[in-house]
């Protein structure tokens, strides 16, 4: 028995707060944040009548916004372009960016449900139950893909990221 979505107001909300964060710190920029999060609510409209109910209505979205996320990283790679900042960082701040960047080169590099479970933990605060219905995996495939992606990352980021001995 399907069970029907209380209102558009509720997706909504969600698609305004939880999935433009969802895709905020998938993306990195706010206007592509803003897309994915009206896109996700469009498609989620349009497909309303396939929800189920068995899963929460945040992790249904995010299923959706996660294809949407993967389109838009698609299509940012076939048009990168860098644009220079507008005055020059101090050091802290390159430091800053720097090991900013090398983390998220270790987690994009992360194959993609070590990755995505990941993020789905740490970021959206989801629960190994949540994830899994996210994923459309069980709970063990959750925790195996969360500890592999911790070992992941503990092995490629220890050489930068291990103190100097003297």
């Amino acid at each position: 028995m399907l069970a029907a979505i209380s209102s558009s107001k509720e997706l909504e909300e969600c698609c305004r707060t939880d999935v433009y964060r969802y895709a905020l710190r998938r993306v990195g920029q706010r206007a592509d944040a803003e897309d994915i999060a009206q896109e996700t609510l469009c498609a989620a409209l349009e497909q309303q009548k396939r929800f189920s109910g068995n899963v929460p209505l945040r992790c249904w979205l995010y299923g959706i916004a996660r294809r949407k996320v993967a389109d838009c990283l698609r299509r940012r790679a076939r048009h990168s372009a860098h644009t220079p900042e507008s005055s020059p960082p101090t050091d802290a701040r390159l430091l800053h960016d720097e090991a900013s960047a090398e983390i998220r080169r270790l987690v994009m590099a992360l194959p993609e449900f070590q990755r995505e479970a990941l993020l789905l933990q740490l970021t959206e605060g989801l629960s190994q139950a949540e994830i899994a219905q996210v994923l459309g995996k069980s709970t063990g495939a959750v925790n195996a893909l969360l500890a592999r992606a911790r070992e992941n990352l503990r092995q490629h980021g220890a050489a930068y990221f291990q103190p100097e001995s003297s």
